[in-house]
């Protein structure tokens, strides 16, 4: 899936619709639209096949290079072919399941909302990566509030939190939760249980499945008003534990000086500038108890910064990320890659931080 990433400009020369490709519901074949069929007609042309009307010697004028999805989806005879090599593609799997047909394969890999272009390695194709964050994000104001209006959009569900990823829920917070308890416990270099922060915490997801069943209290911070409404309700009767409900951004939050034994920082610092990551790091240094952790969980760029504009945030390779900590004065005591995730979803990377 990494190997052919197409120039995003060539998609919207060769017909591809920047609204489509930026609207949250918009199918996945439009999304893919021009620049997606190009590589499979380059790769079915490897093969001895192309996409056009006619017999060609690929020397005539009616040899295409460029067809859009629609007109191929029209010649049934390449509808095989078409089918194989576009789940080939997104899944990475020689043949899809049997009795499967293009219609299928492109319901089972339609994206409920525009958050899984922030997951998905399949929408990286073309995506130009930056060296700093300052080359992606111009207007530090409209990068804030574009995001605000995005998830306000989403539903407060487990499956919105996740961006449509709600089956990885249960690896995620088994994992998350094997992790931190490495750091629990009493004694010399111990992170104590008394209370823990959810930053970024949405209904309350990691709150109740993990931070509630470890830690007395719990605090959580949140910028969508709706999405910590639901929370008191998700969360039932262990609901009473947490403590304070807090409706700010993060690149505004001040944590209480020396309250948290763990900051948990999830999904969530990709919506920050490096300044104001750095400046978060900093105050959220400033809120732990001694022997307190920071925990930062994300997914990672393979290399550079990326923005994804449709949700108005970036993804960090590990080098910007792990320079980033070290301005805050932090230094990262453990690093784990998040193991049996969707082939599909950008590397995620947990980090304990002192």
């Amino acid at each position: 899936m990494q190997g052919w990433r197409p120039d995003p400009e060539q998609s919207v020369q060769n017909g591809a619709s920047s609204a489509c490709t930026q609207h949250p519901r918009t199918p996945l074949w439009r999304q893919f639209s021009a620049t997606f069929v190009q590589g499979l007609t380059r790769t079915l042309a490897q093969q001895g096949g192309c996409l056009c009307r006619d017999r060609c010697s690929r020397r005539g004028k009616r040899h295409q290079t460029k067809v859009s999805l629609s007109a191929a989806l029209r010649r049934p005879l390449w509808m095989a072919q078409v089918t194989a090599q576009v789940w080939k593609l997104l899944w990475g799997e020689e043949t899809p399941p049997p009795g499967c047909g293009l219609p299928e394969v492109l319901r089972i890999t339609s994206f409920s909302h525009a958050s899984r272009r922030r997951w998905s390695r399949t929408f990286s194709w073309g995506v130009k990566s930056h060296a700093r964050m300052g080359d992606v994000v111009e207007d530090e104001v409209q990068f804030y509030t574009k995001a605000e209006r995005y998830w306000q959009e989403v539903p407060p569900t487990v499956d919105g939190m996740l961006g449509g990823y709600g089956s990885i829920s249960t690896i995620d917070i088994n994992s998350s939760k094997k992790f931190l308890k490495r750091f629990l416990g009493e004694g010399q270099g111990k992170t104590g249980t008394s209370c823990a922060l959810d930053c970024g915490a949405g209904i309350g997801r990691i709150t109740k499945r993990l931070l509630l069943p470890l830690f007395r209290a719990v605090d959580m911070v949140d910028v969508t008003p709706e999405f910590l409404e639901k929370a008191r309700a998700y969360l039932g009767e262990e609901g009473k534990r947490v403590d304070n409900y807090y409706c700010c951004g993060l690149q505004d939050f001040q944590p209480q000086p020396g309250r948290y034994d763990v900051i948990w920082i999830q999904w969530v610092i990709g919506h920050l500038t490096d300044e104001h990551l750095v400046g978060f790091l900093r105050r959220c240094r400033g809120g732990l108890r001694p022997g307190g952790l920071i925990v930062v969980k994300d997914n990672v760029a393979h290399e550079g910064v990326i923005l994804d504009e449709v949700d108005s945030s970036v993804c960090r390779d590990l080098p910007t990320l792990r320079g980033l900590i070290q301005r805050a004065g932090l230094q990262v005591l453990r690093e784990e890659r998040q193991e049996n995730f969707p082939k599909d979803i950008y590397p995620v990377q947990t980090l304990a931080l002192r």
